[in-house]
């Protein structure tokens, strides 16, 4: 989605999680494409949750 908005293949993206999963993708592009900002404030965390009963290695 990066490169689609820097390269005008795409118009906008909001679907962006920084720095979480993204920030590699915005680094490499950062400059050809005009950030307006975030679209929403004091968003949890991106994570897994498993619940208790699940036998898993942490």
């Amino acid at each position: 989605m990066y490169k689609a908005v820097a390269n005008g293949d795409g118009d906008s993206t909001v679907a962006v999680w920084m720095p979480i999963t993204t920030k590699k993708f915005y680094d490499k592009y950062e400059g050809e494409f005009e950030d307006l900002g975030p679209n929403l404030e004091e968003a949890k965390i991106i994570g897994l949750v498993v619940p208790e009963y699940m036998d898993i290695i942490q």
